[in-house]
């Protein structure tokens, strides 16, 4: 019985201290033009319609999933025609740069293999302004986001933390890893 025992709490605490705080997977969005993406956990999937300037209407979905203590998301959606792609971009980073209690700085774009080059394809840091103090659970997030787009789609991701995105304690750059994940397979 001992022996049972012990071999159960061993075997208990080893599974447990074997758990990977990121557990890397291949997503593949639905409707997302075979977009490839690799997330560190399990995204959740919601969707909402929704509209925007030049946007009567659109379907945005949103993957998103925590690990670490940063929230891992992209969004996406499809236009009705080439006219707006260019134009939600642009709003998208509009919507960025002018977030309340944010600074915004521009960063070099996601070179995204396959996606449809565009010049309002940008990415963004953002760190929270002074006077954003708060609880932990209201505490002002960093975050990272990109924007890029593959024909009629449009796509943001990004990744949200409580404090600024370091690798992670095994050197792992996960935010990297995170990026190059998203492809187009041509």
């Amino acid at each position: 019985v001992r022996a049972i025992t012990a071999c159960t709490l061993i075997g208990g605490w080893l599974v447990s201290a074997c758990s990977p705080t990121f557990n890397w997977r291949e997503v593949r969005p639905a409707d997302a033009d075979g977009l490839v993406a690799w997330f560190p956990c399990k995204p959740d999937s919601a969707q909402r319609v929704m509209a925007w300037p030049g946007v009567a209407k659109a379907t945005v979905t949103v993957l998103s999933c925590k690990a670490d203590g940063a929230i891992w998301a992209l969004r996406y959606a499809r236009l009705p025609d080439a006219q707006p792609v260019s134009a939600t971009l642009a709003w998208w980073n509009e919507d960025l740069m002018h977030r309340d209690g944010y600074q915004a700085d521009a960063l070099q774009p996601l070179p995204v293999p396959g996606m449809t080059p565009q010049a309002e394809a940008k990415s963004w840091r953002l760190t929270p302004g002074r006077g954003q103090a708060g609880g932990e659970e209201s505490k002002p997030m960093h975050g990272l986001a990109w924007h890029f787009s593959h024909g009629l789609m449009v796509f943001q991701a990004s990744v949200w933390r409580p404090s600024l995105y370091e690798n992670s304690a095994n050197g792992e750059d996960v935010v990297s890893t995170f990026q190059k994940g998203f492809h187009f397979p041509g």
